[in-house]
């Protein structure tokens, strides 16, 4: 596409109004851990509101760590909350979406510092890619835990090109192995900080091995080598020096990330309680059961479905081709022995994390497409540094915006869109009532998990059951009966079911209340075309009639 820089920019300008505008008003619901992992723990002890705590948080075997979730939605909500009083649940959304709008915004810093050519055309094009990729426009919005572990990784990328040329700096005015010039320091400081975002990002998600692995490898190759030549070896002296306060503070970073969760989950700092998170995480994933609870996958999945979907077919491709170049100078450089510049090293490092990421994540038979997310990043960069991406023409982009502009209204708008609004629909119709006056009784049925910390309903009327939330999930409709039965039994009882319209059997005195579209179960498509799209793409808000004298099932 010939279009001037000034035009590039305007289209990148373009993509970050739509960025905030899918931050705040995209109510696709991708996967439930996308509330269930984050904001769903940190809001109920910030704003007193009962919440559903998964199987990763339980107590006595909790396999997530609570800092990850801590730092970017319970610190927004502290923080706001201690100015400004939160009651609304809508607020609390759209504070999590912004804690993720902004973080998103360190992607694209990553990206500029890792673009090799300083050409601002190059540099705009290459943000236009990352910005108008659906991924970042809906996945990396949301409060994944593969959201944070990809602005980690994009962190841990940019820290590790800068001790490279800190690196080369040094060979340039020979300093000498144990000196202390300026670019010795700040290499040493940039190390420290590589050390703990390693640790950070392992209790973020223990997959980040597979992603900062050839990180590790190259750091490791390139302090062997010497300060003032890349054909001389470092002094076993010199080593031990280099490494010994990044070592500090992993060792340091990860002794608080254990003291933090055995705190927050046994109350206790007493050894007999200590609770290592990715430890446990990695023990229930290497149970076979476990995992099939969760789904079992063919191997070949992220390879051949998952990696184009979030990356994109093209983009794949170019990364492929860029991939083999770089693979070339890496076998070059071994054969000759020595390291090349720091572009070589940086370059070589992103074609290795494409590798070890998915050979690695390829071999758990679990496979989600989100698992790759941290993946976007290095696929840009690397396509953004050859040479043949400036001659991308109009059947790359062409398919590149059809594509991403499809995905993005399929994440981002019609995936389950109805469940978080009819959240929001519910909490109006609870504030306009008196909770105490009467119980009640809140049934989903065929869609997702609903958060609700978005319901904001107290821990007391939680507790007590005043207020209940039933999750029927995709049970037949001979279970939602049953369910429904004994509640229309109950004397001052107000009843909400929410549905699907296309599913929704003849139940007497259940009454349509309201309507939320779009609302697009991707599991139910025939049913969709059955009753067309109006009704079909609609979910149902509906109340129990309590002057009508029919049971159900009456």
């Amino acid at each position: 596409m010939q279009l001037s820089l000034k035009q590039w920019r305007q289209i990148y300008r373009s993509l970050l109004v739509l960025r905030v505008f899918l931050a705040f008003w995209g109510t696709g619901y991708i996967h439930p851990d996308e509330y269930f992992q984050n904001a769903e723990v940190t809001a109920g002890p910030i704003f007193g509101w009962h919440t559903l705590r998964t199987w990763e948080w339980d107590p006595k075997f909790p396999c997530r760590s609570i800092i990850p979730p801590f730092l970017t939605t319970g610190l927004p909500f502290a923080i706001v909350n201690h100015f400004i009083p939160l009651d609304n649940p809508v607020h609390v959304f759209l504070i999590q979406r912004a804690s993720f709008f902004f973080s998103s915004l360190l992607l694209d810093y990553a990206l500029t510092n890792l673009l090799s050519p300083p050409v601002p055309l190059h540099r705009t094009k290459s943000l236009v890619l990352l910005a108008s990729s659906h991924t970042l426009l809906t996945f990396q919005l949301r409060p994944f835990s593969n959201s944070i572990e990809a602005v980690l990784l994009a962190l841990v990328l940019v820290v590790f090109k800068k001790v490279m040329e800190c690196g080369q700096l040094n060979r340039r005015v020979d300093t000498k192995e144990d000196g202390d010039s300026e670019e010795n320091k700040e290499g040493g400081w940039n190390l420290c900080v590589l050390a703990m975002l390693f640790v950070l990002g392992i209790w973020t998600r223990i997959t980040f091995v597979a992603f900062t692995l050839p990180t590790i490898l190259q750091l490791f190759r390139w302090s062997l080598l010497s300060p003032s030549s890349p054909h001389k070896t470092r002094t076993l002296k010199s080593w031990l020096h280099l490494i010994s306060l990044p070592t500090f503070y992993a060792i340091l970073t990860t002794l608080l990330l254990i003291a933090s969760d055995t705190l927050y989950f046994r109350s206790s700092l007493s050894i007999k309680d200590v609770v290592v998170t990715p430890l446990n995480f990695l023990a229930y994933n290497l149970s076979s059961d476990n995992l099939s609870a969760h789904g079992i996958h063919p191997r070949y999945l992220h390879i051949l479905v998952n990696l184009p979907l979030i990356i994109g077919p093209g983009l794949v491709m170019f990364g492929c081709r860029a991939s083999w170049v770089w693979l070339r100078v890496f076998l070059r450089e071994m054969k000759v022995g020595g390291g090349g510049g720091a572009w070589s090293f940086v370059n070589q490092t992103l074609v290795f994390t494409i590798i070890s990421s998915v050979t690695i994540l390829s071999i758990q038979p679990h496979q989600e497409p989100r698992f790759l997310i941290p993946l976007l990043v290095p696929f840009v960069a690397l396509v953004g540094n050859s040479r043949f991406f400036a001659r991308v023409g109009k059947v790359f982009w062409t398919t590149w915006i059809v594509s991403n502009i499809l995905l993005t209204i399929l994440f981002g708008i019609f995936h389950q869109g109805g469940v978080i609004p009819s959240v929001f629909h519910l909490r109006t119709l609870l504030d306009e009532r008196s909770i105490g006056s009467k119980d009640v009784r809140i049934v989903y049925w065929k869609t997702y998990m609903p958060p609700g910390h978005l319901l904001g309903v107290s821990q007391l009327d939680g507790d007590s059951g005043k207020v209940t939330i039933t999750d029927l999930a995709g049970a037949s409709p001979s279970t939602l009966l049953t369910t429904l039965s004994p509640l229309t039994l109950t004397a001052n009882t107000d009843i909400y079911l929410i549905a699907p319209i296309y599913a929704m059997p003849h139940i007497p005195c259940l009454v349509l209340q309201h309507g939320i579209f779009p609302h697009l179960n991707l599991d139910h498509l025939d049913e969709v075309w059955e009753v067309g799209l109006r009704d079909g793409l609609t979910l149902g808000v509906f109340g129990w009639e309590g002057t009508c004298e029919e049971g159900v099932g009456g």
